[in-house]
């Protein structure tokens, strides 16, 4: 769709990162919010 209204966006390169990298990053930042809850990293108050 981004592609289709926007000629100059590779739908491709879109693909891959929804495909590739959107699932590890919302992981990654999931594990820092339970090591924050947990309090394995510091949060300043």
């Amino acid at each position: 769709m981004l592609s289709h209204h926007y000629g100059n966006v590779d739908a491709e390169v879109v693909f891959n990162i929804c495909a590739n990298l959107i699932q590890p990053v919302k992981a990654a930042i999931q594990v820092i919010k339970d090591d924050l809850e947990d309090g394995k990293i510091y949060k300043p108050d």
